[in-house]
C-alpha cells in the first residue's frame, strides 16, 4: 500500500509548486515508508509514497509512465493499490496494444491499460485501489475508488479550475488554495454516524470521492461516473442451500489465493469470530504445509475479551499466533499520538485497539487478512435482528410507546459489551425516526434530538437538521431502482455497505493499520464474493435470530462447533469504564468549559454535564467520546484553527 497526492493548476496559481507537492506527499510518509517518487507535468503534479509489497525493487517506484518515441510522456499514474487480476490485465494490453514492457509491479500496469480503455480502465480492475492517472496528451486527470471503498481518496477545487486529491486529508490540507471551514452538515453527520458519511468530509472545501467511482478533470470541470456494479444488480441465484454453501467456500477460497501476493511476510488478523476464522480455513486449505501467522488482541476487561476464541482457531489449524494485550493505562500511554493521527473526526473506540493492534502486527509482517464485510453481505449484525423488533414496536399506539422509555431506562446499567439496558434504551428512544434513519442511530453516539443541546449556538444555527439522513434516503431510492420489491434486508445490507463499512469500518482499518505502514487485504470484498452475497436469497443468510447462516454451515467441519456457533462479538474497548478510571483526568483535562468554548463546536454545558452524569454513573461514554475525539482534532495539526 502508498500515499498519493497532487494537483494540477492550469491557472499557475499554486506558489512553488514543487515545495507544495512534496510536502503534501511527505505528509503521507506513514502511509509509505519504503521510497517516495514525484513528476512534474506541469499543469499537474504528482505525488507518491511507497509500502513495497509487490516487486519490492527500484523497477517498482512510481510514477509509473508511457513514453512516446521521444521520451516524452504520454501517460503517467500513481496508485495506492493491490491490483489483484493485473496478469490478465498483461494479456489484454498485449492483445491490444502488441508486445510492451511493462514491470513486474502489479500498478505498473496502469499507464497501458488507460492507454487501452481510456477512462474506462477502472472498470476492469479487481482489487483495491485509489489512482490518479494523467493523460499529457488530453490534458486530462482520472481518479478513481475501488468498488468496496478499501482505499480512500480526497479532492478539493483549486482557484482557476484546478484540482487537489490525496490519500488523506492531511495532505490537501497542506495546498494553500485549501482551507479549513468546518461544515455543520458534516459536523451534525459526525455526532449521528461516528464519521462524517457520504461525499462529504469535515471541511465544506474538500469531498470524498465515493467508492467504485471515477472522476474526470478535463479543462477546469468535473464529471463523476460510477464504474463499478452496483451491489444487487445481478440475477438471483437458484441455488439450494447446500450449493450456496459450496459456492460460498469456492468464492472466498479464490478471493484468498488472489490476495496471497505479496513478496513480503504476511498473516491474518484473527479475532476468533466466524469472518476471520473463515479466512484462516481458506488460507490453511491453500497452503497446508506453510505456518499461518496469525494476530489478535485482548482486553484485561473480561466482557470485552474474546483471545480465547482466537487461540481456540489458532490451536485448531496450528498457526504461529501472536496476542498481545490492553488495559486502559497503556491505552493512556498511546492516546495522545492515536488522536493526534486522525485528520477527520473518528469516534468509532475500535479505532484505538485497531492502532494499537497494528503496531503489534507491524512488528512481525507488511500485510494481513482481515474479515471485514462479511457481516455486511451475510447479516450478521445484532442490529438486522433488531431491525424487525422495530418496526413491529413503531406501529403501537403512541401512547404505549411512551410507556416503553422509562421501562428500557429502569433496566440496571452495565459496563458489559452490547449491554442489555444500553441496546433497549437505544431501541425504544428511536421509535419515532424512519426506519432506515434508526440503524446510524442505534451505532452512533449522539442521535439528532440531542442536537440542539450538543451544538455550539453558531453551529447550532447553521446546521440543517433535514440533511443528517439525506445520504441514507438518496441510497434507498437508488437500491430500489437496482432492485425493486427487494427484501427490507437486503436493503439494509446495502445501506450498510455503503456507509457503515466503507466509510465506518474500511476507515477505521485503513488510518489504523497505514499509520504504521501495514497493509491489510478484505477477502470478502472480492467483486465474486459481493456478487454472490447479493445473488443468494435473504433465508440462506439469515433465519430467525441466527445471521451469516450460510457461511456458518461452510465452516461445519472445518472448524470446531463452538466457533460456528458463538454469537456476533465486535471490536471494542471498554470506553465507559476506562472513562470513570485511568482515563477520566484526561477527559476532564479535554473538556473544560472555557476551551470547549473557545472550539466553537460544542455547548460547553452539554459536554459539562454528560461528563458530570457518566462520572455519578450513569452511561454516556459513547457520546463522551464523540466528544472528546472532535475536541482533541479540533485542537490538533490538523483542525480548523491549525496552520501550516
Amino acid at each position: 500500500m502508498c500515499g498519493i497526492a497532487g494537483f494540477v493548476d492550469p491557472a499557475a496559481f499554486t506558489p512553488d509548486p514543487r515545495e507544495v507537492l512534496a510536502r503534501m506527499r511527505d505528509s503521507l510518509a506513514h502511509r509509505g515508508p519504503d521510497d517516495r517518487g514525484s513528476l512534474a507535468l506541469a499543469p499537474a503534479w504528482l505525488g507518491h509514497r511507497r509500502l513495497a509489497v509487490v516487486d519490492a525493487g527500484s523497477a517498482g517506484r512510481q510514477p509509473f509512465v508511457l513514453a512516446d518515441e521521444r521520451g516524452g510522456v504520454q501517460i503517467a499514474a500513481i496508485a495506492n493499490a493491490e491490483i489483484y487480476n493485473h496478469l490478465s490485465l498483461r494479456d489484454a494490453i498485449r492483445d491490444g496494444l502488441g508486445e510492451r514492457s511493462i514491470g513486474a509491479s502489479d500498478c505498473a500496469i496502469l499507464p497501458s491499460l488507460y492507454a487501452l480503455y481510456g477512462t474506462d480502465a477502472p472498470r476492469h480492475l479487481s482489487g483495491m485501489y485509489a489512482l490518479a492517472i494523467w493523460d499529457a496528451r488530453e490534458r486530462r486527470l482520472v481518479l478513481a475508488r475501488d468498488r468496496g471503498g478499501e482505499k480512500p481518496l480526497y479532492y478539493a477545487r483549486l482557484l482557476g479550475g484546478g484540482l487537489a486529491f490525496a490519500s488523506e486529508v492531511r495532505a490537501l490540507l497542506l495546498h494553500p488554495a485549501v482551507r479549513r471551514d468546518v461544515d455543520p452538515v458534516a459536523l451534525r453527520r459526525y455526532l449521528t454516524y461516528d464519521y462524517v458519511p457520504g461525499s462529504r468530509t469535515i471541511y465544506q472545501g474538500i469531498e470524498r470521492l465515493p467508492p467504485g467511482t471515477t472522476l474526470v478533470w478535463e479543462d477546469g470541470r468535473i464529471a463523476l461516473e460510477r464504474h463499478a456494479a452496483e451491489a444487487g444488480s445481478v440475477e438471483r441465484a437458484p441455488l439450494s442451500f447446500a450449493a450456496a454453501v459450496e459456492r460460498l467456500w469456492q468464492a472466498l477460497a479464490s478471493s484468498v489465493a488472489a490476495r496471497l501476493m505479496s513478496d513480503v511476510p504476511l498473516g491474518v488478523l484473527l479475532s476468533g469470530g466466524l469472518d476471520s476464522t473463515a479466512l484462516v480455513a481458506a488460507v490453511a486449505a491453500r497452503e497446508p504445509t506453510s505456518p499461518i501467522r496469525t494476530f489478535c488482541m485482548g482486553f484485561a476487561e473480561a466482557g470485552y475479551d474474546e483471545s480465547w476464541a482466537a487461540r481456540q482457531v489458532a490451536a485448531h489449524f496450528g498457526t504461529e499466533h501472536h496476542e498481545v494485550r490492553i488495559g486502559g493505562a497503556e491505552v493512556l500511554a498511546h492516546l495522545p499520538a492515536i488522536l493526534a493521527h486522525l485528520d477527520e473526526p473518528f469516534a468509532d473506540g475500535s479505532f484505538v485497539p485497531m492502532w494499537l493492534l497494528s503496531r503489534f502486527v507491524r512488528g512481525a509482517v507488511t500485510v494481513v487478512l482481515d474479515g471485514a464485510g462479511g457481516d455486511e453481505l451475510f447479516l450478521g449484525y445484532p442490529t438486522f435482528t433488531a431491525d424487525p423488533i422495530a418496526r413491529a414496536l413503531a406501529r403501537l399506539p403512541a401512547s404505549l410507546r411512551r410507556v416503553l422509555v422509562p421501562l428500557a431506562s429502569a433496566i440496571p446499567p452495565s459496563e458489559r459489551y452490547a449491554s442489555l439496558a444500553d441496546r433497549a434504551r437505544r431501541l425504544v428512544s428511536t421509535l419515532d425516526l424512519p426506519a432506515d434513519h434508526r440503524h446510524p442511530a442505534w451505532i452512533g453516539s449522539v442521535p439528532p434530538r440531542w442536537h440542539q443541546a450538543a451544538l455550539a449556538s453558531g453551529m447550532r444555527e447553521r446546521a440543517i437538521a433535514g440533511e443528517v439522513f439525506a445520504d441514507l434516503d438518496a441510497l434507498a431510492a437508488r437500491f430500489e431502482r437496482v432492485r425493486p420489491g427487494a427484501h427490507r434486508l437486503e436493503h439494509l445490507s446495502f445501506q450498510y455497505l455503503e456507509t457503515y463499512l466503507a466509510e465506518g469500518v474500511l476507515t477505521k482499518v485503513d488510518r489504523a493499520s497505514m499509520a504504521h505502514g501495514l497493509e491489510v487485504r478484505a477477502p470478502f470484498l472480492d467483486h465474486g464474493g459481493i456478487d454472490l452475497a447479493f445473488a443468494l436469497p435473504v433465508r440462506h443468510k439469515r433465519r430467525g435470530l441466527t445471521g451469516k447462516r450460510v457461511l456458518r454451515a461452510m465452516l461445519a467441519g472445518r472448524v470446531p462447533r463452538a466457533i460456528t456457533s458463538r454469537p456476533k462479538h465486535g471490536f471494542a474497548m471498554p470506553i465507559g469504564a476506562w472513562l470513570r478510571g485511568p482515563l477520566a483526568e484526561w477527559m476532564q483535562d479535554l473538556l473544560t468549559p472555557g476551551a470547549v468554548a473557545r472550539d466553537g463546536l460544542l455547548s460547553p454545558a452539554w459536554t459539562s454535564g454528560l461528563m458530570a452524569a457518566h462520572l455519578a454513573g450513569e452511561d454516556h461514554a459513547k457520546a463522551l467520546w464523540s466528544a472528546l475525539v472532535l475536541t482533541s482534532f479540533c485542537r490538533g495539526a490538523h483542525g480548523p484553527g491549525a496552520r501550516c
